[in-house]
């Protein structure tokens, strides 16, 4: 969440758009590195009892994530993007004397970049996977965002804070200022 909030501080700095893109299917994209062998689906068994080596990641495989992290890593980089030292969900690069910045969030992106440059960006991304433009970033990680390029960045979880007041059966309870009432309260043991 800090690389989100990274990204959309420098494109706020740079006057920068922020784009945010859905990788469909992001963990069926990735070559499994290892043998990993599994029963044939229920609907697709003939009484066999033959199994299935798997050539690609699915969803529910505990390497998924990396996979798919390693996969889209290599292809940014082929891309021309650098990977942050200090955040490995961070990419960056220059094209034409403007920055583009991206922030991953397992199968999610951000983009900041001109307008021309984010149409690169896509074009790119499509080359190698099926990608959904979600527009500019208003939603992202239980966030809602206001944006105005150059201008203006508010971040809440407001909403978020109300569902979980809610769930909790909470929702009416009184705000403190602070987590600890006023005072001392020495605990048990202290002089």
């Amino acid at each position: 969440m800090e690389g989100v909030r990274l990204v959309l501080l420098l494109a706020l700095h740079y006057g920068l758009e922020c784009r945010h893109v859905d990788f469909v299917t992001a963990f069926l994209n990735g070559p499994i590195d290892v043998e990993i062998y599994m029963k044939q689906p229920e609907f697709f068994d003939d009484g066999s009892e033959r199994v299935c080596r798997l050539l690609r990641s699915l969803y529910g495989l505990k390497q998924a994530p990396r996979i798919w992290y390693k996969t889209l890593d290599k292809y940014l980089r082929q891309c021309g993007f650098q990977r942050s030292k200090m955040d490995g969900g961070i990419y960056f690069r220059w094209v034409n004397d403007s920055p583009i910045f991206l922030t991953l969030y397992v199968d999610d992106i951000v983009i900041a970049a001109t307008t021309e440059n984010i149409k690169l960006v896509l074009t790119e991304l499509a080359k190698k996977f099926e990608v959904k433009d979600l527009g500019n970033v208003s939603h992202l990680l239980s966030m809602e965002i206001k944006y105005v390029p150059g201008q203006f960045l508010s971040i809440s979880q407001r909403g978020y804070i109300g569902r979980i007041l809610e769930r909790f059966k909470m929702a009416n309870c009184k705000a403190t200022p602070t987590p600890q009432a006023k005072g001392d309260f020495p605990l048990p043991g202290d002089p």
